[in-house]
């Protein structure tokens, strides 16, 4: 349900006090009870990195109590000199890899990796860490990550 039919839908259902904190309904029996209802809007972020020469980096979204990040893409891009080795790109819910992509060896600077994921991208566990690593890419070659979502 959309979230304006939501809202309507809510609104139409709630027979009482109708506050941004608070929602009530009254029954049929004249019963009042209060309706538990959060409805937050994604919150959209990006976190970017610039790796030193031949060495691996890690991007971090930080886990918050009660929410869930969604990797919804990333871009990777090499830098300053081709690539020496196979060098994997990873993301991770927490500390558990789900899913790799490689840029491969020999790959000439300005070689670009992105994916975008279907839609609402990949779920992280509430409050885990949202990661994306880039390998070391060889000697004289930086990486340059950009990993994107929203948290809800």
């Amino acid at each position: 349900m959309p979230l304006r039919a939501l809202w309507q839908y809510i609104r139409g259902a709630a027979k009482g006090t109708t506050t941004e904190a608070n929602v009530t309904a009254t029954d049929v029996n004249g019963n009042t009870q209060a309706l538990d209802i959060k409805v937050y809007s994604p919150q959209q972020w990006t976190v970017t990195g610039t790796s030193g020469a031949n060495a691996a980096q890690t991007l971090t979204k930080t886990g918050a109590a009660g929410f869930s990040h969604f990797i919804t893409g990333y871009l990777v891009t090499i830098i300053e000199a081709a690539a020496g080795a196979d060098t994997p790109i990873t993301l991770s819910n927490g500390a558990t890899e789900i899913w790799r992509d490689y840029i491969v060896n020999a790959a000439a600077a300005g070689t670009r990796i992105e994916f975008t994921f279907p839609h609402d991208g990949l779920e992280i566990a509430a409050a885990a860490n949202a990661l994306i690593t880039v390998g070391a890419a060889g000697a004289a070659c930086k990486s340059v990550a950009n990993m994107f979502g929203h948290t809800r």
